[in-house]
């Protein structure tokens, strides 16, 4: 009875072993946990199209930052102290809307929102900030400067010149 039992415990700290060591290997394998957009040669026009767009706004406004935030048929801003009645509709046009639209369909993940810089913006698959595309003429620094503090357990994968994947891996 008692060599019954002793097997049935370390059974089951074997199991309990193989589970700790699967669970870390998948944490640490970089192919399960990159994030990856294959088709980004797809939609690069898409994603300048909004970007430009994103960054007139920008300029349109006496600002450091910008939050615009998309939901499939508009992009808006929210109630804060700036634009205190409300949700602001923006006018984007047909094109720009037709690029989110096409995006979010297409993109390995989409898009709610786009943080606005003078020197970047962001597109932010949801408000949790785990996944994002960023754009800038100088991605390198801005990665460098937000490592540190911010994004010190994302990845960056280089989509193109000034484009990259953001995102927090496990």
């Amino acid at each position: 009875m008692r060599n019954k039992s002793l097997l049935i415990s370390l059974c089951v700290m074997l199991c309990a072993l193989l589970c700790c060591a699967c669970t870390d290997c998948a944490a640490l394998c970089p192919a399960m946990n990159d994030p990856r957009m294959d088709n980004f040669a797809e939609l690069r026009e898409d994603y300048r199209r909004v970007a430009r767009f994103a960054a007139d706004v920008f300029e349109a406004r006496d600002e450091d930052e910008l939050f615009i935030y998309y939901d499939s048929e508009t992009f808006f801003l929210h109630a804060d102290d700036h634009y205190p009645f409300g949700r602001v509709e923006l006018d984007c046009g047909e094109d720009v809307l037709a690029a989110a639209q096409r995006i979010e369909q297409l993109a390995y993940r989409p898009f709610s929102s786009i943080d606005v810089y003078s020197d970047h913006l962001i597109f932010w698959k949801d408000e949790t900030g785990d996944y994002g595309v960023l754009c800038s003429d100088r991605p390198q620094d801005i990665i460098a400067e937000r490592r540190d503090n911010v994004w010190d357990s994302f990845r960056f994968n280089r989509l193109d010149d000034h484009w990259y994947e953001i995102g927090q891996m496990r």
